[in-house]
């Protein structure tokens, strides 16, 4: 079905300096324009003795073509050897991306690079893999205003300079591609019965959809056809790319599947346990604790929570199988008796499908509580407070991740009425405040 290529590069010196909530609805907000930057915020707003969450965007007006390499001082050998463990100094690992690569050149991979990228390839010999649609363009949804999209070589050339900058070892680094053609050849079938099929129940519905459907979440309002659509191109991406890697016949022990639409905002080490006592305000604060005998898988917690988190998974390769391939296989099983046993009229919802019917099947399973990512939309807009504090995100995004490539203004209070405390501006000139 897909085409792929693949490539193994020798190591290259450079001198240039992946419980039963319902989903939130996205509610209209506030817009702040400028020339390079703008914030739209979706609904934040301050109760008395609290914050209200809402979907706040920053959005960046970056130069085309970005550095794509920072000066950082090589990784010896000896250096490595006292950061890591014996237990697991020599143990294959795998970082696998999926899904569709918005903004991936300007926004996503200067985060992967920073909390992804260097922290995993100056300590262990991890292989990449990578699964994209070959789209040029994505439309608009409820989730973002569309735009262009990077083409597949020019994603790979960047991504492949930059793991091979921190590299120490001579890495595999391949991508396979599918286009919407060869997708609906061989989902069409699946996506019509998952629209269509119905069954003798009537669940109490939240919008105007036959309460009989089975496959559809009738009672989660934000649920319509395509993202039911975008659920099953979600699900073939992450087990094409897991298959890729499977395919080269090498035994890892280790293994990362990653969003290819997210900007990192926290550190990410595939080794690593989560500790015991979450209370630190930053998650590279503490001592990396390992996993040195290679048991625990690990997933986002404290944000997303829907009921789980389904962005991201990485641990040992039998646990992270189970998450990144047996979801066509399960589905009837959850549609038919899981699902409604436990939550009925919920149907395929992503979230809710980890967690009855994936996550039991993983033995030893951890929440970081202190992980932080935010989605990337293709009109280089990020929902800024998917997780985190709104003002560390602000910093991070501009002097960890983009590197001054943004411009600064000083602390702001906005308009009152909006209960606002203060957020910093990433604007230049002209700035513009709308209100919906």
């Amino acid at each position: 079905m897909a085409g792929h290529t693949s490539s193994s590069y020798r190591n290259q010196k450079h001198s240039a300096k992946n419980g039963g909530l319902n989903r939130k609805r996205r509610q209209p907000g506030i817009q702040i324009k400028g020339n390079h930057i703008k914030f739209c915020c979706q609904a934040l707003f301050f109760a008395c003795a609290g914050l209200l969450s809402g979907s706040i965007f920053l959005q960046a007006d970056l130069p085309a073509s970005p550095p794509l390499i920072t000066p950082s001082t090589p990784t010896t050998q000896k250096n490595l050897a006292i950061q890591v463990p014996k237990e697991i100094r020599d143990k294959k690992c795998a970082i696998i991306l999926f899904g569709l690569p918005r903004a991936f050149r300007r926004l996503v991979l200067p985060s992967l690079r920073q909390h992804v990228i260097r922290i995993n390839a100056e300590k262990y010999k991890c292989d990449w893999y990578a699964h994209w649609y070959n789209d040029t363009r994505e439309m608009p949804s409820r989730s973002g205003q569309g735009g262009e999209l990077d083409s597949i070589p020019t994603l790979k050339q960047a991504l492949e300079k930059t793991i091979l900058h921190y590299h120490h070892h001579d890495p595999r680094i391949q991508f396979t591609t599918d286009s919407n053609t060869t997708f609906w050849e061989s989902y069409g079938p699946l996506i019509q019965k998952i629209l269509t099929e119905k069954g003798q129940r009537k669940f109490r519905k939240e919008h105007a959809v036959d309460p009989r459907l089975l496959y559809w979440p009738v009672k989660d309002i934000s649920y319509n056809a395509q993202t039911l659509i975008n659920i099953v191109k979600m699900w073939h991406s992450i087990q094409s790319a897991y298959q890729l890697a499977m395919q080269s016949g090498i035994p890892y022990d280790r293994v990362a599947v990653l969003r290819s639409d997210v900007m990192f905002l926290t550190p990410i080490d595939i080794w690593s346990r989560v500790p015991t006592n979450q209370t630190t305000t930053n998650s590279s604060a503490a001592a990396t604790i390992y996993d040195l005998h290679n048991e625990y898988a690990v997933v986002p917690g404290g944000f997303g929570m829907y009921p789980i988190n389904d962005r991201f998974i990485y641990g040992p390769a039998k646990a992270v199988q189970t998450w990144a391939t047996q979801r066509f296989s399960l589905l009837e099983e959850h549609v038919h008796e899981t699902i409604l046993k436990k939550e009925p009229g919920f149907g395929m919802h992503n979230e809710r499908f980890l967690f009855h019917s994936i996550f039991p099947r993983i033995e030893k399973l951890e929440y970081d509580m202190k992980l932080c990512l935010v989605r990337v939309r293709a009109d280089s807009s990020v929902w800024i407070n998917d997780c985190g504090n709104l003002n560390d995100n602000v910093q991070i995004i501009e002097h960890d991740i983009l590197q001054g490539q943004t411009c600064q203004r000083p602390l702001r209070k906005l308009d009152p009425k909006f209960r606002m405390s203060h957020v910093r501006q990433l604007l230049c000139d002209n700035v513009a405040i709308s209100t919906p």
